[in-house]
């Protein structure tokens, strides 16, 4: 992982730019990149560690 925090704006910044329905997505895929991943996907949890939602998944195009 290369840049580390400078690429910190340019990651929100498609986030708020994106859709809202597709921010996810545009965070997803810039973490794939960076990361060399072939799939991403969030999972939400509450403050007491449960899981609360399993949010979008990206798969290497």
């Amino acid at each position: 992982m290369s840049g580390g925090e400078s690429e910190l704006p340019r990651l929100l910044t498609a986030a708020e730019t994106a859709a809202p329905v597709e921010a996810v997505d545009a965070v997803a895929e810039d973490l794939r990149r960076r990361l060399g991943a072939t799939k991403v996907s969030f999972l939400i949890v509450d403050l007491t560690g449960r899981p609360v939602a399993w949010l979008s998944t990206t798969d290497a195009s």
